[in-house]
């Protein structure tokens, strides 16, 4: 009896230390899963964030029409117009890190669509939004054009 006994007595450590040893590495592999995951899901918030945050600067300054008036004036005489960039609040904008940035520039005239020709002219404007999150390096950058029907005045080509 006494011989059964000496000769057990490591066997059951050695697999406790063992089924020990894979449960550590099991874990310590999901935890590198979770890790990564969040990191990932992390990113793409703040991706869509920037990307929604330049939409909005974009939106919000091709409908103020004092931005719109600003870039027509600054082309001068020669109808050349230099981007001035132009401040956007966004409202609500609670998000710690967010930079926004929106410049216009009126770029021609050109026929008003559904005008008669002789009334109206429409004059064409690009806008360029920016935003970013410095902490996160998630940045984005829109560029949309509008043009907006005034009365026939000068013409730009």
């Amino acid at each position: 009896m006494n011989s059964i006994n000496r000769s057990q007595q490591g066997a059951a450590l050695l697999v406790a230390m063992v089924m020990i040893f894979m449960i550590s590495i099991m874990g310590v592999s999901v935890m590198r899963n979770s890790s990564l995951e969040h990191r990932m899901a992390s990113n793409s918030i703040q991706s869509a964030t920037v990307f929604q945050a330049a939409e909005s600067v974009v939106e919000q300054t091709l409908n103020d029409t004092d931005a719109l008036t600003a870039a027509f004036q600054a082309t001068g005489n020669n109808c050349q117009g230099d981007p001035i960039v132009w401040n956007v609040n966004l409202q609500g904008n609670d998000i710690h890190g967010l930079q926004t940035e929106a410049k216009i520039r009126f770029t021609r005239t050109g026929l008003a669509e559904g005008y008669s020709s002789d009334l109206a002219t429409a004059l064409h404007f690009e806008t360029l939004g920016t935003s970013k999150i410095v902490s996160a390096r998630a940045e984005s950058a829109v560029i949309r054009g509008a043009s907006r029907v005034v009365p026939k005045g000068p013409q730009c080509q």
